[in-house]
């Protein structure tokens, strides 16, 4: 995937993308059945074709490398992330934190179709990284501002999930994400921070149901 940081990128597809991942979001959050779960999944993937082709699309799910390692060390660090930077915001902060809007629905067709959810958030954040670090030229300052504008961007898309707590999302979600992008880079496939992003929330919402 790493390699459409240095591919010759369309300008036009530039603002196609754009266009289909905030069409995408829109349909998603408007709550138009079926078609809003898979709507940012399908926005990201028309990004994708309209900025590299069918190029594009195919490398950024090429076979990852580093899997099972890079798989640990992001869920890992995605977890220890979440949970410091809860501690800062509740303890030295002294914010309040909102529940995940989701939780009266958590059931296992719930979870099945956060899949093609989990997939476009995922998409979404990598496709605005890929545009940012292409456009300045695909070198390490050029991947470093792309991963915080992305991350930036998918932090607060989830203030509506998160009755608009700011903190919340800027910090907690915020650092949880960065560990999902840095598994992408590092094995460069979407699919390692795809499957990371999914244990994460996954673990979270199995606790929560069997909790209660």
């Amino acid at each position: 995937m790493n390699k459409l940081f240095l591919t010759n990128i369309n300008r036009y597809g530039v603002v196609i993308s754009l266009f289909a991942l905030a069409i995408g979001f829109v349909t998603l959050t408007s709550g138009v059945p079926i078609l809003g779960s898979v709507s940012v999944c399908l926005g990201g993937l028309i990004g994708l074709f309209a900025l590299f082709g069918n190029e594009g699309i195919i490398n950024a799910f090429q076979k990852p490398q580093k899997f099972f390692s890079t798989f640990v060390f992001g869920y890992l660090a995605a977890a220890i992330l979440a949970a410091l930077m809860s501690t800062v915001v509740q303890h030295v902060l002294h914010a309040p934190t909102a529940p995940n809007n989701v939780i009266d629905q958590l059931t296992v067709p719930f979870l099945l179709q956060t899949l093609p959810m989990l997939l476009g958030e995922e998409l979404l954040t990598m496709v605005i990284l890929i545009i940012i670090t292409n456009l300045m030229g695909g070198t390490k300052k050029a991947v470093l501002i792309g991963v915080t504008i992305s991350t930036l961007v998918f932090a607060l898309l989830h203030l509506p999930t998160y009755d608009w707590n700011i903190l919340q999302c800027l910090l907690i979600i915020g650092a949880a994400r960065i560990p999902f992008t840095l598994a992408t880079l590092r094995s460069n496939s979407i699919w390692t921070g795809y499957a990371v992003h999914v244990a994460y929330d996954w673990t979270a919402f199995l606790l929560i149901m069997f909790v209660s």
